[in-house]
């Protein structure tokens, strides 16, 4: 659903998602030169989730604003993972919610473009009350560029920060 008021944009989202494993998932078994294996797992169950969102977009021709605020629960969410010898298998969440707020703000002036993008997922198994390793909650993104059309050159600077996530390797010691 979307209702505007001039350049106020709001819109309200609801979805219905459904994924079966695919093969891989499910029976790929390979030797990666004896570094590590990756195992599927044919007793993977399909995920379904349900996705709620709202948003508030500001779009003037000096600048686009957004704001978007996002619940998805998913049932039977499937990860890859990596166990203590460093091999990969594939696993099912019982039940997993993700939270995520978004933001972004573009805007233009003369020759020069300029964006800044944060965004905030939390993902946790609500049976263990846990956050699942592999996902850094927070991110940050600035993209500047200059368009010298008389050269035919635009330039582009971009950078992007990523928050501290918890890594499973060979070396972390699991319990």
């Amino acid at each position: 659903l979307k209702y505007s008021i001039y350049t106020h944009h709001f819109r309200f989202n609801i979805g219905q998602g459904y994924r079966t494993p695919n093969i891989y998932e499910l029976y790929y078994n390979w030797n990666h030169y004896d570094g590590f294996f990756i195992i599927g797992n044919e007793f993977l169950k399909p995920e379904s989730s349900m996705n709620v969102g709202v948003s508030y977009q500001q779009l003037t021709e000096r600048y686009n604003l957004i704001v978007n605020i996002q619940r998805n629960q998913v049932n039977d969410m499937i990860a890859e993972e990596r166990d203590n010898l460093g091999d990969f298998y594939f696993n099912n969440y019982g039940k997993v919610s993700i939270s995520s707020f978004e933001t972004s703000l573009k805007t233009s002036y003369n020759i020069f473009n300029v964006g800044l993008n944060y965004s905030y997922n939390h993902i946790r198994d609500e049976i263990e009350y846990k956050r699942l390793p592999n996902n850094s909650e927070h991110m940050l993104g600035l993209n500047l560029s200059a368009s010298l059309k008389k050269y035919g050159l635009k330039v582009i600077f971009l950078s992007n920060y990523y928050g501290k996530k918890t890594l499973i390797t060979p070396t972390t010691d699991i319990q």
